[in-house]
């Protein structure tokens, strides 16, 4: 990404690193979506809820943790990029 005015390298190399952290979060983001959808498939169509009901309240902890941290680093980036 271009460098902003005003903006030292050094600011638009941490820009850059906070940038590629969220676009990772994103995509597992999107992966855990794809996960719970399997295994809540399987909990009803084979009958493993009790097997795989503790593991989707377990995903469900991941996922708040993975939009926490895209939360601090959408500040951390805000900071960077005033």
């Amino acid at each position: 990404m271009p460098r902003n005015k005003g903006m030292t390298g050094k600011q638009v190399a941490a820009r850059d690193s906070l940038e590629c952290a969220v676009a990772a979060l994103v995509r597992i983001e999107y992966l855990l979506r794809i996960t719970r959808l399997r295994m809540e498939q399987a909990r009803k169509r084979c009958g493993l809820g009790e097997l795989l009901d503790p593991a989707l309240a377990e995903l469900s902890e991941v996922v708040s943790a993975v939009r926490a941290a895209k939360a601090h680093i959408g500040a951390a980036l805000r900071q960077v990029v005033e």
